[in-house]
């Protein structure tokens, strides 16, 4: 892959798995390796607004955080 890929630690892993419903899920954690926001569970809109839909669950996470 020419992306960035991240590996939960098993911490993560054991609170974020039991989540997992679909593929794929999309989540946000912060600087402590906390869930921030909500899960997103398949594609958050239709083809031409998936942009838009990942920016505002980007801003839920942060708002979730106070930033």
């Amino acid at each position: 892959a020419k992306f960035t890929t991240l590996k939960l630690s098993d911490e993560l892993q054991e609170n974020v798995i039991e989540y997992v419903k679909g593929y794929p899920t999309t989540f946000f954690v912060d600087k402590d390796g906390k869930v921030i926001g909500k899960l997103q569970i398949g594609t958050p809109a239709s083809e031409g607004e998936i942009t838009q839909a990942y920016k505002d669950l980007i801003e839920d996470a942060l708002s979730s955080q106070g930033e």
